[in-house]
């Protein structure tokens, strides 16, 4: 019972990470990002996380903790696999986690690659205009 509250803290958390993270890449493809300055900043820091995450321990750390923390309270919403898809099985939309994988580091890199490219575009503009 301990572990249960912690456990649906962090789902919850782990859910609006994901929120976050599909609804930035969208904003930086449409290049609003920037018009939301908190949203940009929170994006950018969760997308870092997410792929330092991915490159150090081979997953999300997210899901790792929130997989403890279900176990420990040895609840049923205890799963193994990726977070995306056990919960929408859920809901009964049968994805599986390499699917899921591919949408994550497809939006990463759509995402993350528009707004370094329209920032170092920026940047050029201005040293040129400075020239």
């Amino acid at each position: 019972m301990i572990y249960s509250v912690p456990a649906a803290i962090v789902a919850i958390f782990h859910g609006l990470v994901v929120v976050v993270l599909f609804v930035g890449v969208f904003f930086a493809l449409l290049n609003k990002l920037k018009r939301w300055p908190v949203l940009e900043k929170t994006y950018l820091s969760f997308a870092v996380l997410m792929i330092v995450s991915y490159v150090f321990t081979g997953g999300c750390y997210l899901t790792n903790i929130e997989q403890w923390l279900w176990r420990k309270a040895h609840s049923p919403f205890a799963y193994s696999g990726g977070c995306i898809s056990h919960y929408l099985g859920l809901v009964r939309i049968k994805v599986d986690d390499d699917s899921v994988y591919w949408v994550l580091v497809s939006s990463l890199i759509l995402g993350l690659g528009s707004y370094i490219l329209r920032y170092c575009l920026m940047r050029l503009r201005s040293s040129k205009q400075r020239d």
